[in-house]
């Protein structure tokens, strides 16, 4: 699922396609459980992947005097769209038709919506951000992301994307309070060795 779940020594923790570190991984022990599932239909110029994901992590022992705590629940879910706008056929690496001098290349526009939510599954008690809290305060986020990529000739990539992004919780988001849209602009360009 991309930047959403990483892997600590501690825990899951969320991280938004920004780079924002929306929830913090929390103490666990024990069993983690993880499925997920996705799909991909590509045909000719454009391209459809969804994904699904779930994780769980045991916390056992991690409460006060050694008492075990509910587990922690990861989901999501991601939808992406892709165009290529110049007509080349989707494939691992794009061959533009026509290089820049010869053409404009190949130009690409993509969509990708994405949810993640943590939360502990039994809810019960006061809500806490504490890595030991018997009852996690839930966070999750939401993200729409637009780009265009541009290929000026097989060897350079150079790509755009406008993020969108709104968290549950305001009191967790990047300005804290701001419950409305927190806006990224993101740029890279890509070499291609022959």
């Amino acid at each position: 699922m991309g930047p959403g779940l990483e892997p600590e020594p501690k825990g899951l923790s969320g991280t938004s396609v920004s780079g924002y570190r929306f929830f913090p991984s929390v103490h666990v022990n024990g069993r983690r459980l993880r499925w997920g599932a996705d799909a991909r239909v590509q045909a000719g110029p454009v391209s459809l992947w969804g994904e699904l994901l779930e994780t769980r992590e045991q916390r056992k022992g991690q409460g006060p005097t050694l008492l075990d705590l509910p587990e922690v629940r990861a989901n999501g879910w991601s939808a992406t769209a892709t165009w290529l706008l110049t007509g080349e056929r989707k494939t691992r690496t794009i061959r533009p038709g026509r290089s820049l001098f010869g053409g404009p290349g190949a130009v690409e526009l993509a969509a990708r919506y994405e949810e993640l939510r943590f939360d502990d599954v039994e809810n019960e008690g006061f809500e806490s951000a504490g890595s030991r809290a018997a009852n996690v305060r839930p966070a999750g986020y939401r993200a729409f992301t637009g780009g265009l990529s541009w290929w000026p000739g097989i060897f350079l990539r150079l790509m755009g994307d406008v993020v969108v992004e709104r968290y549950d919780d305001a009191l967790r988001a990047p300005q804290p309070g701001n419950e409305g849209n927190h806006v990224t602009l993101l740029g890279r360009v890509q070499v291609h060795l022959p």
